[in-house]
């Protein structure tokens, strides 16, 4: 395998997971030769073909949560008026001591 494509292994691995990783450029480059990529125009654009093939399926997982699309509004909001549980003008109390 030539070092160009053991390069690009490295590297696409530090984009994917943020960390070197022996095991994970393993990967890539048995799946390069299992695939007969051999130079690195084939090497990238077996690369590209991956990102745009994890894309898309982010994009349809996205896609297939429907309205729920933030996690953190996932709740029902309260209707509660503390008006009336608290009567009275508590708001404007002055909670200083006296001077």
């Amino acid at each position: 395998m030539p070092a160009e494509l053991i390069e690009l292994a490295c590297n696409a691995t530090i984009e994917a997971i943020h960390k070197p990783s022996f095991d994970y450029a393993g990967k890539i480059l048995e799946g390069w030769a299992a695939e007969q990529i051999r130079t690195l125009p084939e090497a990238e654009s077996a690369l590209q073909r991956r990102r745009e093939k994890s894309s898309q399926a982010f994009k349809e997982k996205q896609l297939a949560r429907g309205a729920q699309t933030n996690r953190f509004h996932n709740f029902e909001e309260r209707e509660t008026n503390y008006d009336e549980l608290f009567p009275g003008d508590i708001v404007n109390v002055d909670h200083r001591a006296p001077v």
